[in-house]
């Protein structure tokens, strides 16, 4: 069947995009022709503004300095080249959307839409929250299906408007799974449907698919811990720097706000596969360091969703790997037990498969 992919816009999200990516895969494993409706959001003036006052700056920092960028209403947000490179090898995209319209299911002869995963039902990251319940999908016999839709937050954040009308577009869906467990809660409480928790769709491909990707990548051979941080302060800082005191390792940060710019996604992956431990605030970061087995701390990272790393970490058994910033003292974890986690791992790839497999079925 031929399959079109709703997802937050891929832009330098390593965790959205990977996200993506394996949906794709798992999809095209299971004998269909998946593609990725490529949204790209439109420049707003407040955003031309903010990036002209930032080359301002850079203008006096030589190393730095860039071209102002001109003011076109129709000018959409630009991809990193290292990041659209990534994209036109790995991932089947259509042309460029800045909006959702019942056209691009017949221009792409889409038999199925899924929304998913990431956090494409949490109303502070989605300009557009109605068209993540597929609200333009308007086709008699188009199946939806929305496979690991996350609200990221177990605080519900939807106004009542919001409520009524996601409600309406949720109970035309034909089969719900969410990445969390509390999102079933949801689903059943403000929506009235029904929801399974399955995985992240990166977790349902073995290590080998990413090997893959970043063999190119040169191994790393000095050990290092790896502190991959999407909101990098002095109490985050102090974690990396007592953790890589007690382990005696050097620390290689890389701030998502900051140089990530210039990291390709293959070398991000690679950073987990050679790292000797991982330190990080993000959900995907987590993952990684899981489908790597790379023994890590999680940062729990409340702006962002606890949500997410509390179902993940429970999931395997691996709660105790979740701190918070005012709470740590010292590090005292347990080892891992990776066989452990690999058990429940298959388990859970069994139980997420078989829902996507009986979706796409029924």
């Amino acid at each position: 069947m031929r399959i079109g992919i709703v997802t937050q816009p891929l832009l330098s999200n390593y965790g959205g995009i990977l996200q993506n990516y394996a949906l794709q895969q798992v999809l095209k494993d299971l004998g269909h022709d998946p593609i990725t409706i490529n949204y790209r959001r439109k420049i707003s003036l407040t955003r031309w503004l903010g990036s002209t006052i930032r080359s301002t700056i850079f203008y006096f920092i030589p190393q730095k300095r860039r071209q102002f960028a001109k003011f076109k209403e129709t000018l959409i947000v630009p991809r990193e080249k290292s990041i659209q490179s990534f994209l036109d090898q790995n991932i089947e995209l259509t042309e460029d959307v800045t909006s959702y319209h019942p056209k691009l299911v017949n221009r792409y002869k889409l038999d199925v839409v899924i929304t998913g995963s990431d956090q494409v039902w949490r109303p502070y990251y989605n300009l557009c929250l109605e068209e993540m319940y597929l609200r333009f999908v308007k086709q008699a016999g188009v199946k939806k299906i929305a496979y690991a839709a996350s609200f990221g937050t177990d605080e519900f954040e939807y106004t009542e408007r919001q409520i009524l009308c996601c409600k309406k577009y949720a109970q035309r869906i034909d089969a719900i799974s969410v990445r969390e467990l509390s999102g079933v809660d949801i689903c059943r409480s403000y929506f009235g449907v029904d929801a399974v928790a399955v995985l992240d769709p990166t977790l349902l491909l073995d290590k080998a698919y990413y090997d893959g990707l970043c063999k190119d990548v040169p191994k790393e051979t000095k050990s290092s811990i790896v502190a991959y941080i999407l909101d990098m302060d002095e109490s985050k800082q102090r974690i990396i720097d007592v953790v890589s005191g007690e382990q005696n390792l050097n620390a290689n940060v890389l701030l998502a706000e900051g140089n990530s710019e210039s990291v390709s996604v293959e070398c991000w992956l690679a950073m987990f596969r050679d790292a000797k431990y991982v330190i990080t605030d993000s959900f995907h970061g987590t993952v990684f360091s899981i489908i790597f087995q790379k023994p890590f701390l999680c940062i729990g990272n409340k702006l962002r969703g606890m949500a997410r790393f509390n179902s993940l970490l429970s999931k395997f058994g691996l709660e105790d790997r979740l701190i918070e910033v005012n709470e740590f003292s010292s590090f005292e974890v347990p080892p891992i037990d990776w066989q452990q986690v690999n058990e429940v791992l298959k388990l859970e790839q069994h139980k997420s498969l078989r829902f996507l497999v009986k979706a796409l079925s029924q």
